[in-house]
């Protein structure tokens, strides 16, 4: 399999920070169509609720935590991924 070479640096942050680059916004400011989010905390501060929130306040159209406008409300799958495999 051919991967592309790594990007990162200045070139990441243009790529990134591009603003001739236009992305559909899901939930303003937090996330884009074709993007991806990635929280980070220590095990059990409440990481997989405060998804789950957002997630049903996107799927059902209401402003996440109050203040992320979502333009158009869409289906979510959530696939849990941080249980042992017998949970």
């Amino acid at each position: 399999m051919n991967l592309p070479d790594p990007v990162f640096g200045e070139t990441l942050k243009s790529l990134v920070f591009n603003p001739n680059i236009k992305r559909k916004s899901l939930i303003e400011g937090l996330l884009s169509e074709h993007s991806s989010l990635m929280l980070s905390a220590d095990p059990g501060t409440g990481k997989s609720y405060l998804m789950l929130q957002a997630l049903v306040q996107y799927a059902s159209g209401y402003p996440v935590f109050g203040g992320f406008t979502v333009e158009n409300s869409g289906r979510v799958y959530i696939i849990q991924k941080d249980r042992a495999i017998h949970e």
